[in-house]
């Protein structure tokens, strides 16, 4: 892909994480929605499961595939994502309420 008319900054940026995403983007592209944990747990094994659910919410996010290092991915993404990844469940939203609500399992 041609870089030419990108500036050496944008360059280095393009599809990397610039450091921990806030909560507010942890949301709104790492957030399982239902049809996403449907197909999150399609995956068989706990390492495939969350290796799929990080990279879409990384794909949501920066609009490409981390090729370089598929594990250079923040520490917070890879916590956001674990907990409805491993055990199913729907993680409260976080950013419009001051006390979350418990996740209750089905």
């Amino acid at each position: 892909m041609p870089f030419e008319f990108l500036s050496d900054e944008q360059v280095a940026r393009y599809g990397r994480f610039l450091g921990e995403p806030s909560v507010a983007e942890l949301e709104e592209f790492f957030r399982l929605d239902r049809q996403a944990l449907v197909r999150v747990a399609a995956r068989r094994r706990a390492e495939t499961r969350l290796g799929w659910a990080v990279q879409w919410g990384t794909v949501r996010m920066l609009g490409v595939f981390l090729t370089e290092d598929p594990t250079a991915v923040p520490v917070g993404v890879v916590e956001f994502v674990a907990g409805p990844t491993m055990d199913g469940s729907s993680r409260p939203c976080t950013c419009c309420s001051t006390s979350p609500t418990p996740a209750t399992g089905a």
